[in-house]
């Protein structure tokens, strides 16, 4: 790796977080990745400053602290902000489909005049009302 392609670590949430992570350095990721060029401020103490990254516990993959004061700043993930979100609404979805539809949205669905059987689950029922609201019909 060529010596311009380093860069400090200044903000948090990067995919390939690892021992050159650790050590405070971060490879051509930041310019390709904005979300990492501006450091959260200290809690304790407000200095905005390039935070230390340390191995961090339980379902949390490192955490920053503050690189003055030493104390916690933030929880970083190992996904990148897209990749956190794909995940996030993945599991939603799962989440959904395991829970009848609610009142509310057989409610609306009427309200919309969706004249199909009731929806199965939540995420059925979630994506019937959308695809209405938005003028498709299923």
């Amino acid at each position: 790796m060529a010596e311009n392609d380093k860069a400090p670590l200044l903000g948090l949430h990067h995919a390939a977080v690892d021992a050159a992570v650790i050590k405070g350095t971060l490879t051509n990721s930041t310019t390709q990745q904005p979300h990492l060029r501006t450091a959260p401020p200290c809690p304790k103490c407000g200095v905005i400053a390039t935070p230390q990254i340390a191995p961090g516990n339980g379902p949390h993959a490192f955490r920053a602290n503050c690189a003055h004061c030493g104390s916690f700043v933030q929880w970083l993930s190992k996904y990148p902000p897209a990749e956190r979100e794909a995940r996030r609404q993945h599991y939603r979805q799962q989440a959904l489909a395991q829970k009848p539809a609610s009142p509310r949205q057989l409610a609306c669905l009427q309200a919309l005049g969706d004249a199909g059987p009731p929806p199965e689950n939540m995420a059925e029922a979630s994506e019937r009302i959308g695809n209405l609201k938005r003028g498709r019909v299923a």
